[in-house]
């Protein structure tokens, strides 16, 4: 019976003074910024159409109409906060070519000649983007950025040809609407006016892909 008394009482002891061992525990909830990394940039593939004749409207009384495809590649940077927020730093390159044949008269006193203009176009543009709903599936944006773009000129006419090139600063103002197709797959449309040296703009339509990584 004193030998039962003190297995008892030796039991209970170790019951209140040993810590608390559960069977199952929870795992513990990860520290903040732990969790699922976000997306903290992306690259965005797209083309479209642009026109030279605002910019050839400054310096032609007369002048065929100039237009062509345009594509180019973009590298979107927002960080570790992820791509729901509001601002964003935008890379591109970009190629366009526009095609001209027709009447060209530089003013109204001049005489009206005939022939055919190629051009192209390689820039280099630094863009800030602000996302206006940026947690939103369908996603509107504006922006504006600057760089600089190299023209090639080609021309011919009355049996003479002609080339040159040079580099001029550009401004740059888009206005787009991003869809997210997932998380990691979004694609967006876009308008800009692109300006160059002269008082007029060029004006761009694109359309794109983005791959989040």
């Amino acid at each position: 019976m004193n030998l039962r008394k003190t297995t008892l009482a030796t039991a209970t002891f170790l019951l209140l003074t040993l810590p608390d061992v559960p069977l199952a525990q929870e795992a513990p909830a990860p520290p903040p910024g732990t969790g699922t990394p976000q997306p903290s940039w992306a690259i965005d593939v797209h083309g479209g159409s642009y026109s030279l004749d605002k910019v050839l409207d400054a310096l032609y009384e007369k002048h065929p109409s100039m237009k062509g495809p345009t594509a180019g590649v973009s590298f979107h940077f927002w960080g570790d906060e992820g791509p729901d927020r509001y601002f964003r730093h935008v890379v591109s390159l970009d190629y366009a070519r526009a095609e001209g044949k027709g009447t060209w008269q530089v003013e109204p006193k001049d005489k009206e000649g005939y022939g055919s203009v190629d051009a192209t176009m390689v820039s280099l543009t630094y863009t800030a983007l602000w996302h206006l709903l940026p947690t939103k599936r369908v996603n509107p944006y504006l922006g504006v950025g600057f760089g600089a773009a190299y023209w090639q000129v080609e021309a011919a006419g009355g049996g003479d040809k002609a080339s040159g090139g040079a580099t001029l600063p550009v401004l740059y103002f888009p206005l787009g609407l991003n869809v997210k197709i997932t998380d990691r797959l979004w694609v967006h449309a876009e308008t800009s006016l692109v300006g160059l040296v002269y008082k007029n703009w060029t004006q761009y339509y694109v359309g794109g892909v983005k791959v989040l990584f």
